[in-house]
């Protein structure tokens, strides 16, 4: 719907029929997906303005087994003066519930313990025989703010600035157990017990996942002369991909606190690079 004053609106529905997924369990045992539905939405203030606001979300939910997916968004656009423009950008996005593989097969626990459960097989053939997937509910969330500007000092002269602060973090739930006989049969939800210890879930599996990072990008652009340019770039990345035992699932401030961990990454580079036309 779009209003008199130049506002748009927009809604709807989506809905998904349950399915399998043949590529999460890694050799080709499919497991099974629940059926879902998202309610999503988008609202943009007048473009005609110095100051445009748009935002954006969707919800969904799984069922019969609790699943959640929220995104939420806006982008503020501002054009103050005729010479500046630029917008800023800030997502969310969380999920939570899905059912993920966290160790590949391996054999099913032997009563004698002559068998390491630890122990995982290759892709290839591993659906011949008995095997054990280990999983566990994920909850994931990532959040993202960026900042993108142009300042024209004249129409041959602009400097274009460019940053984004992005964190994610991963993290994994109770550990449960599908035991399967050989061959390619659909591994259901409703089958999935508690992980025992003979089948040692905890010793192979990924860890949870903190991820930070921020990048900043600015560029001086110079056309002197229709076809002929020179641009002067100046690049800054920060990154920590940190592998963590905390409990207690997404911080933000933990994954904020990545980026002064142990084990930081930090770059910045300078680049000049002059296009010329040559007149013929």
């Amino acid at each position: 719907m779009n209003s008199n004053s130049f506002w748009l609106y927009e809604t709807g529905f989506d809905f998904f029929a349950p399915y399998v997924d043949d590529r999460e369990l890694a050799d080709g045992t499919p497991i099974e997906r629940q059926g879902s539905f998202q309610w999503f939405g988008y609202v943009s203030t007048d473009s005609r303005k110095r100051l445009q606001v748009q935002f954006y979300w969707t919800e969904g939910r799984s069922f019969p087994r609790f699943e959640r997916l929220n995104q939420l968004g806006g982008t503020l656009v501002f054009r103050p003066l005729p010479q500046l423009d630029g917008s800023f950008d800030l997502a969310y996005t969380e999920s939570a519930g899905t059912i993920r593989q966290i160790r590949e097969a391996g054999p099913q626990p032997d009563p004698s313990g002559t068998v390491d459960p630890a122990v995982t097989f290759p892709r290839t053939g591993a659906t011949d025989k008995p095997r054990l997937y280990i999983l566990a509910p994920q909850q994931a969330r990532s959040v993202s703010a960026t900042l993108r500007a142009t300042y024209a000092f004249t129409p041959h002269l602009t400097l274009q600035a460019y940053s984004q602060l992005f964190t994610a973090g991963i993290y994994y739930g109770p550990r449960l157990r599908a035991a399967v006989e050989p061959g390619r049969r659909t591994v259901r939800l409703d089958e999935l017990g508690p992980a025992k210890p003979a089948d040692k879930p905890f010793e192979t599996t990924s860890n949870d996942e903190q991820q930070v990072g921020l990048n900043l990008n600015l560029i001086l652009r110079w056309e002197w002369r229709t076809g002929s340019t020179f641009y002067l770039v100046y690049a800054h990345q920060s990154s920590n991909d940190v592998k963590t035992g905390v409990v207690g699932g997404p911080s933000i401030g933990r994954e904020l606190g990545a980026l002064s961990a142990k084990g930081v990454a930090h770059g910045d580079s300078i680049l000049v690079k002059v296009d010329l036309l040559s007149a013929l």
